[in-house]
Order: structure tokens, then sequence, then C-alpha cells
């Protein structure tokens, strides 16, 4: 040491047995902190971006519901239908056939379109064998081309008498329309979502395509909920006047191009238009109209009076419910006119007259298959109305679904912020699990379609923010405790405090320590004879060893007091033999003060 030299002497070491009461002063907690604030405002926008439904969460919840119909498709070989009193039915399947415009049929009778006569053939033919109904998901849009009087009027080389005799002669629409009237035929017309030359302006639905009946009054009512088009592609007003029905054969898909729901009404102006599956069964029924049933949120179903009823969304449209594809279904156009066909595969069926051929086939991509033909579509969709099979999705589902969201997120909300997130996150797997589990047993037993999807991520994201907010505040803790205490208490006693707060107890407690007071004797004479930067090494070079053999032993510095050290013991962490860890620190510090000496 500088002269003059002077050894340090400890002018007292007091080791003093007391009660004294340690307060820790924390902030104040609050129900509604940052993570509950975060928390309800981030379940008000999942709330809210659910009502607004873009796109992409459409395409999502559509997706899960492929999924379900593709694991778990309608039966593809189905048992007859139980009547009651020993009556079966043959199913849907076996009861809906595609009567189906081939290559070998177009190989063999020539090339699309044929003569309305050759139609008109065939669907007589389909109806001597006792077919139900046909409809045609095809427009006659055009007058035929090889009508006689077409003919004498392009036909070079005529002379004159047999030329005005060919004129004279019924066309070949007439005579279509003329055997379409006499039989149960439903043709077929598209909707346009813009007007374009060429397509006929809406003539009106016909009376007994009408709505007969609806919970909200009068069919005009429904016009709010439909889908509505600008206009049509019908067949030839000859054709209309005389058809015993008209239905829309368009399937207007999902934003990603996947048909999985029919119109089953359409709105083309202010007129509306029922499918042609609803017409086909209407025909064949003999039926004059239909009864729609709605409430606020829009439609509910569609029936045929006395006939079961057809659940639809709120738009009109009903789900699909598809098996897998099956040859057995369709039926050669070539075969039924060459009466190759055993009439009993057409006696009492439904016949959807379409195309397979290349150029002519209509192909759309559903569930249960990347390309199928849409006369497909409308033939799954007449068996799972003949079999009352429906995929059913309420308009009050969506309440459904965000009531579960809503309950469980208010749930994580309170419980992650107080009982941390090891406890809550058998809360949060809990529900997902169920909302999963109960997704999937709603449609495998019921077939009811319950988006498990949204919830889900809503629930996950709720409890991931809700806990990183936790984490993040408790890591701002135990930086706030280890800053405050590391230069008064050892570093594994920080580190022990810094994992559990809470050991600092708000308001302070009642409990025995021992206090440790040490100074140097003679301080004031000591210190007149260094400068100011001389005295503060040598106080840096007496408190640093003293300071070092109490956090050695478990004790919490209390202050320094210009040369003077306060420490104590049991506090704020428990040491159950306190008095013996501070008399050793004086012990130890008065041998340590020799070689500082």
């Amino acid at each position: 040491m500088t002269e003059p030299q002077q050894d340090l002497d400890q002018k007292a070491v007091a080791v003093t047995p007391a009660k004294r009461r340690v307060t820790v002063k924390l902030p104040k907690i609050k129900w509604f902190d940052l993570r509950r604030w975060a928390g309800l405002l981030l379940l008000g926008l999942l709330v809210a971006l659910r009502i607004w439904d873009p796109a992409p969460l459409e395409v999502l919840r559509l997706k899960v519901f492929d999924m379900f119909v593709s694991t778990q498709p309608r039966d593809a070989d189905p048992q007859p239908i139980d009547l009651g009193n020993g009556q079966l039915r043959p199913p849907g399947k076996d009861l809906v056939r595609v009567l189906d415009i081939d290559e070998e049929s177009l190989g063999e009778i020539g090339q699309w379109p044929w003569s309305r006569a050759k139609v008109a053939e065939l669907i007589l033919k389909l109806h001597r064998m006792g077919a139900a109904t046909v409809g045609l998901d095809i427009v006659f849009s055009e007058p035929d081309r090889l009508s006689p009087a077409v003919l004498a009027e392009e036909m070079a080389g005529l002379d004159p008498e047999t030329r005005a005799g060919l004129a004279q002669l019924p066309s070949n629409d007439a005579a279509f329309a003329d055997i379409a009237a006499q039989t149960r035929t439903v043709l077929g017309h598209a909707t346009r979502s813009v007007d374009a030359e060429g397509f006929f302006d809406p003539v009106g639905p016909k009376k007994w395509s009408m709505i007969s009946k609806s919970e909200t009054g009068t069919g005009e009512t429904l016009n709010q909920f439909l889908y509505g088009f600008v206009s049509r592609l019908g067949n030839l007003p000859e054709l209309e006047a005389t058809a015993p029905g008209l239905g829309m054969f368009a399937l207007n898909p999902d934003g990603d191009g996947v048909v999985r729901r029919v119109d089953m009404l359409v709105r083309v102006g202010d007129d509306i238009y029922p499918t042609l599956t609803l017409e086909m069964l209407r025909v064949a029924f003999g039926q004059k109209g239909y009864v729609v049933k709605t409430n606020s949120a829009g439609l509910v179903s569609i029936a045929l009076r006395n006939a079961g009823e057809i659940p639809v969304d709120e738009h009109g449209r009903a789900w699909v419910y598809y098996r897998p594809y099956s040859t057995d279904d369709y039926i050669s156009a070539r075969d039924v006119l060459n009466d190759e066909v055993d009439p009993a595969e057409v006696k009492g069926k439904f016949i959807v007259i379409g195309t397979s051929a290349v150029g002519l086939l209509d192909l759309r991509s559903t569930p249960v298959a990347n390309i199928m033909a849409g006369v497909d579509v409308h033939a799954q969709l007449l068996e799972n109305i003949i079999d009352g099979q429906f995929l059913k999705r309420p308009n009050y589902m969506i309440g459904l679904e965000l009531g579960v969201l809503l309950l469980v997120g208010i749930a994580l909300i309170v419980l992650v912020p107080w009982v941390g997130a090891k406890w809550t996150l058998m809360l949060a797997a809990g529900a997902i699990g169920g909302v999963i589990g109960g997704s999937w047993w709603g449609y495998s037993n019921l077939l009811i379609l319950v988006d498990p999807a949204y919830p889900t991520v809503g629930i996950l994201l709720l409890y991931t923010t809700l806990v990183y907010i936790s984490h993040a505040r408790e890591e701002a803790e135990r930086r706030q405790v280890r800053n405050a205490f590391s230069h008064y208490m050892s570093p594994a006693l920080v580190e022990q405090l810094a994992e559990d707060p809470s050991k600092l107890r708000l308001g302070g407690e009642m409990r025995d320590m021992t206090l440790l007071f040490c100074d140097v004797r003679g301080f004031t004479t000591i210190s007149e004879q260094f400068d100011a930067e001389g005295l503060t090494g040598l106080i840096n070079a007496f408190l640093t060893p003293m300071t070092d053999v109490i956090l050695k032993r478990r004790g919490t510095i209390d202050k320094y007091m210009g040369d003077c050290i306060m420490a104590f013991w049991n506090a704020p962490l428990d040491d159950s033999d306190h008095a013996r860890h501070a008399c050793d620190s004086a012990i130890t510090m008065a041998e340590d003060l020799a070689g500082l000496n």
C-alpha cells in the first residue's frame, strides 16, 4: 500500500439474529393485462375474418370437405332401400343411367350434331322401354341443318317439284318437339354471366317451373339469395313451348375449379329456373311445382309436393355426395338405336343423355376424380335425391363454428396467463381434437359438413400468441430480476429467483433473518491520507473480496455505506441455515483481511 502504510482493521463484525419485514415492490397484477388484451384483439380479428370469408379461407374449408368425401365416398355398391312392410326399392345407383353419345356411337351414326329426327328416335325408344324420365344435358339452340326444307335449299341439281315437296315436309325440329311433348322429356339449357349475341333472351319459366310456395311469400323474394345470370342459352322456341320440362344443366364450380355443389334454382334476370335433376323428378312424379323453404339467412331446402326435402345452402346449391365412377352407369346410344339394350336396363330408370366423345366431353373436376363428365355429376345428384342421402351444411354452421372458436378462445385468454402454457396445452389440444373428431363424426354418421380447419387454425394461433407473449413477459421479468439482484446476490440465487419471480412476495412477509454489518475502523483518519483516486482504489480493494465472501455463502447485499457493508440471510430466498452462513462469512472476512493487508 502506498505511504503512509497502514493496515485496515475491521471495526466490528456483528451477526445479529432479528425479525425484519422484507418489502419487494412489484407491478400490480391486472386482470386485463397485455396478454389478455392481445388475445381479445386477435380473437375479434379471427371472427371478423371468418365473417368476411375471403376466397383462400373458403378454399381451405372446401379442401377439407374434399378430403372427407375422398376418404369415405358414397357406397359404390349400395344395398336396396327398405321401404317397410317387407318392401325393397332399388338404390339410386340402379335407378339412374347415363345414355352416352360415345365415340362408337359417333363412328357408326355420324358426327355430332345428329339429326333431330335421330335424337327423337332415341328418346322414343327409351320411353318405349319404360324410362321414367329422359333429361338432356344438351342444348338445341339452332335449327336442324338436316331438316328437309334446309336440305332443299342447300342441295344443288334438284328439280323444282322435288325441291317444293321437300320444303313442304315437317322439319326435324317439329318432329323432335312432337316426340318430346308425348314423352317425359326434359330439355336442358345453360346460363351465361354476360349477354352475348346468339343467346336467347330469357322468355320466362313456364307455369309449372315457377316456385309454388315459399316461407318468405312469393318466389320473387328468393332473388336476393340466388346467384343471378343475365342471359341463358336456350333451345329453339318451338322445342321449349311443347317440352314437358326445362332444366338448367350448367355446373358452376367453386373458386378452385372443383364441382362440389349444383345450383338447384337459378335466377336469370327476374326469372327463376330449376336445375335439370329437379325437373326430371318433377316430370317423373307428375308434379306442378316446387316448395322452397327459407329463413333470414337464405334458402334451407327445396322439395316436390309430398316428397322428401333436398337440403341446400343459403344460395340454393345442393352438395353432391359423390361415389367412385363406374362404367356400369353408362349405356351407349348406339346400342339403344340398334335395339341391343335389355329393356330392364332402362325400365323405371332416370336417363340422362350426355356425351363422353372426345371434343364434346364436358370435363369437370370433383372431390373423387380429377376428371369426370359433367353429365355424371347430374346423374350422381339424382342418385342422392332418390336415396335421400345428402351432404348437408345448414346455413347456421358458421354460427356453430364461430361459437366453438369463441368459447375455446375465451377460455385460453383467461387460463393461459393464469395457469401457464403447460396445463392450457392440454385444453388447446383437447379442443382441437374435439373439433376435428366431431367434424369427422358429423360427416361419417350424419353427412353434415362442419369445418374443422378454421377453428383449429384459430385455436392454434390464439394459443401460440398467448404463450409467446407470456414467454416474452417472463423473460422480461427474469432480466429485470437479474439486473436488480446480480450485484447483491450470488449468481445461483439470482437464477433461482429469475426462474420463479413469485418467490418475491408482494407487500413483504415476516421471517427470521441474520444481518451482518462490516466497516473499517478509523476510516476517516485513513481517508485523509489519500487523494480521491487513491481512496477509490482502496475502497474497491476492500469491498470486492468482502462482498465475494458474502455472496458465496448465500448472503444478500443490502447496501454499501461508504466503507460499510450491510448484508442479510434468509431473504428473499429461504435459507434454513442462515445464522451459520452469516457467521461463517464474518470469520472468513476477518481471515481474508490479513491477506488483503
